[in-house]
């Protein structure tokens, strides 16, 4: 796994597969990296990058927040530098709490699409300032993601 840092010193890990446009695998809940395993094969044309996300790995400790809100703070955090470490606007692929995160992260990262699968709730601070239903009804009716 490659280590990076970002500007607010969360450490995270990664592994890369393949050359093309980044596509960031995001698990979630205490799933480990090889979840993604079954589906890397499936994304040759992109590279795959599959995060370890901060606490989860076998090196790093975990967290100390035990805040919702501090935690998607950091994890959101943790996207943005990986986000930022790729070359080009990367696409996010988030399962559970990894969607949630791609989610909040899109909205302040440039990204190409955000892809979301059984995304968790938002919790209600958020709910109100994302206005995701109807940043996607948009998106959905012109066909095409919002870029930033």
């Amino acid at each position: 796994m490659q280590p990076t840092q970002s500007v607010d010193e969360i450490e995270f890990e990664f592994e890369r597969y393949g050359d093309g446009q980044p596509l960031l695998l995001l698990h979630g809940g205490m799933a480990p990296t090889e979840y993604w395993n079954p589906v890397i094969a499936q994304f040759e044309e992109y590279g795959a990058v599959v995060p370890q996300r901060p606490g989860f790995g076998t090196r790093l400790d975990p967290p100390a927040e035990t805040n919702a809100d501090e935690v998607l703070d950091r994890e959101v955090r943790y996207v943005r530098a990986l986000a930022d470490a790729v070359d080009g606007d990367p696409i996010l692929v988030g399962h559970s709490y990894g969607a949630l995160t791609a989610i909040e992260a899109a909205t302040d990262t440039p990204v190409e699409a955000v892809i979301a699968y059984e995304p968790a709730v938002l919790p209600a601070e958020y709910r109100g300032d994302a206005d995701l239903a109807d940043r996607m009804a948009s998106s959905y009716g012109t066909g095409s993601a919002r870029k930033r």
